[in-house]
């Protein structure tokens, strides 16, 4: 273990490490899904890059520098093991041959202290990766109260002529006639009111307005 750096870091350290040379790899189009593997490499260097920029955020830096070199080759195999496990290889001495058969001579002597490790770390991997069914899906992803984007601007759209409304309220003399709308802090004389009826009827209208599109839009996909 790395001075300054907990176990549990380090795992942690490791499977951040994996998930940036997969994305290195994907930018470079050097992986195969259909077959789950991995058509080329990720130098060193250019994962180190991203790696610093990215620690870089939480000043750690210095603190990981030393450990980078060991840790690429275990990210590396890592992605390899999640990979190996996607193609339904669990069993760990197969497992086991399947990703040292990827990897050079010199990495296969450093990675070997570290297979259990790495077995555990790509079973994480490969579970936080694969797609989700609808048996993984909680309860609460199917929350009919859910709002899609056509319904929340219908209820931003609502809201908005709901607050204009209260802000600008009808007004009528003490009569009855009405006097038109105005801004409600700024009324237009003494004998002046607010029309309460006729605002009640406006806000029942533009609730009901709301609830309806709310209720059609809720078929529309984002």
């Amino acid at each position: 273990m790395v001075e300054g750096l907990t176990q549990d870091q380090v795992k942690d350290l490791i499977y951040v490490g994996a998930f940036h040379y997969e994305a290195l790899l994907r930018e470079r189009d050097l992986v195969d899904d259909a077959k789950n593997i991995i058509t080329g490499t990720v130098p060193y260097t250019t994962w180190e890059t991203q790696m610093l920029a990215d620690f870089g955020k939480v000043n750690a830096t210095e603190l990981v520098r030393r450990y980078l070199p060991n840790a690429y080759i275990r990210s590396k195999a890592t992605l390899l093991g999640a990979l190996t496990l996607a193609k339904g290889t669990t069993q760990f001495e197969r497992w086991r041959a399947d990703v040292l058969s990827d990897l050079s001579d010199d990495e296969r002597t450093k990675i070997n202290p570290y297979l259990r490790e790495v077995f555990e770390t790509s079973q994480r991997l490969a579970a936080e990766s694969r797609p989700r069914t609808q048996n993984d899906v909680s309860p609460t992803s199917h929350n009919p109260f859910t709002a899609n984007r056509n319904q929340r601007a219908a209820l931003i759209a609502g809201a908005i002529v709901f607050i204009v409304m209260l802000l600008v309220p009808p007004w009528h003399y003490s009569s009855g006639r009405s006097y038109g709308y105005h801004f409600l802090f700024w009324p237009p004389a003494r004998s002046i009111f607010i029309d309460s009826t006729r605002l009640i009827v406006q806000c029942v209208l533009v609730a009901a307005l709301t609830l309806g599109a709310f209720v059609v839009l809720r078929t529309k996909r984002d």
